[in-house]
């Protein structure tokens, strides 16, 4: 009995994937969902003031806050379309 959960399990981990695949999946599909989401809504006033283009891929810009280094707790733009765009500016720089 214990070796049919075992392989059970096997064949769940191989056709799903293990927990942190599982996880990452739904956080980006909640993400992408809220992306949609908030992108459909009318946009609020300080969102309209600035709409800022990405250096490298021309795609919208989205205002951040730096997490880590000498710049953590900083505002700055970066590229919505993160991790496959990694383009950032100052929160300091005009729009484009």
């Amino acid at each position: 009995m214990l070796n049919r959960q075992i392989q059970h399990l096997e064949r769940d981990f191989l056709e799903k994937g293990g927990i942190r695949e599982r996880m990452t999946a739904a956080r980006r599909t909640a993400v992408a969902n809220t992306s949609t989401r908030s992108s459909l809504s009318s946009p609020s006033s300080a969102e309209t003031a600035v709409q800022k283009n990405c250096p490298l891929c021309g795609g919208a810009m989205v205002l951040r806050t730096a997490r880590n280094g000498k710049s953590a707790g900083q505002p700055f733009y970066g590229c919505s379309r993160y991790p496959e765009c990694c383009g950032t500016s100052s929160a300091d720089e005009k729009s484009n």
